[in-house]
């Protein structure tokens, strides 16, 4: 008895600590991407791209982003030039935005019931937000634009901790690294 219990047991521990495991994954996981692209345009034929940013408040930010950029382009046989003398121009912007918390811990009430073929019922429960009510997230933007024709336009965006400036840097980077994941370097630019 004492053995099936402890075989119970573990099972049960195993399979609460998969199920944590999962909701933790999803909880950090998320494609957010929002894309269009002009179907009509042959991203094929560019051979020459510039890379700049909008935002002029957070240099460090921009030239970290531009510099990822150029050097995803150029990893893929594209050059590098100054506005007005490339095929193709990057334009990128980047912001911190707040969402709702949506993470909470339920207690729950018990219930309880007697009687032969009647009874009661009592049961509640509390739902406690974990943190703060809101949560920061950088958003990233990325626009390709023809003789200022916007001909692609991604943006994305990942939660990050405002404890730390390198998480705001990290969030940015893995924001634009899947963005780069959808970079239009083909006819179809999907």
């Amino acid at each position: 008895m004492s053995s099936h219990f402890s075989h119970l047991s573990s099972r049960l521990t195993l399979i609460l600590s998969l199920g944590l495991a999962l909701m933790f994954i999803s909880a950090c996981s998320s494609n957010n991407i929002v894309m269009d692209t002009d179907q009509n345009t042959n991203f094929g034929n560019f051979k020459s791209y510039s890379v700049i940013s909008k935002n002029t408040e957070d240099s460090l930010s921009a030239n970290r982003l531009i510099s990822q950029v150029s050097q995803f382009l150029e990893a893929n046989n594209k050059l590098i030039g100054d506005v007005g003398y490339t095929d193709a121009v990057v334009e990128l912007d980047h912001y911190i935005d707040y969402r709702d918390n949506d993470s909470s811990f339920s207690i729950g009430l018990g219930t309880g019931s007697f009687g032969r073929s009647g009874g009661v019922s009592i049961g509640g429960g509390v739902s406690l937000p974990i943190g703060s009510d809101q949560i920061p997230v950088a958003v990233v933007s990325m626009k390709v634009l023809v003789n200022d024709r916007l001909v692609w336009s991604a943006t994305n965006n990942h939660d990050f901790k405002t404890d730390n400036s390198g998480s705001l840097a990290k969030a940015q980077s893995v924001a634009i690294e899947q963005l780069l994941e959808r970079f239009p370097l083909s006819r179809s630019g999907s």
